[in-house]
């Protein structure tokens, strides 16, 4: 399902926009109920570098903290992604 998120909203990985699609795609788990080692698991191996990583760990730790989950019950989200 996240493989499917990542794709159908072009997430991309990279530096430079690593945070924003990390911040997406943590929101949108914590909406799922998955956990970190999903979203993880949802990256491409190939992209998936430590410092990437360590990026998404914190990221979700922050965005569980902070309800970002909550965002995507809302008909904004729903408007601006694909889900």
């Amino acid at each position: 399902m996240l493989k499917k998120f990542i794709k159908d909203n072009n997430l991309k990985f990279s530096v430079g926009n690593r945070n924003s699609s990390a911040v997406i795609l943590c929101g949108f788990a914590l909406y799922k109920e998955q956990n970190v080692n999903n979203c993880l698991e949802a990256i491409d191996g190939r992209s998936l570098t430590t410092d990437l990583q360590d990026e998404i760990e914190r990221v979700f730790k922050y965005a569980r903290i902070n309800n970002y989950g909550d965002f995507w019950k809302t008909a904004k989200a729903k408007k601006e992604y694909v889900f």
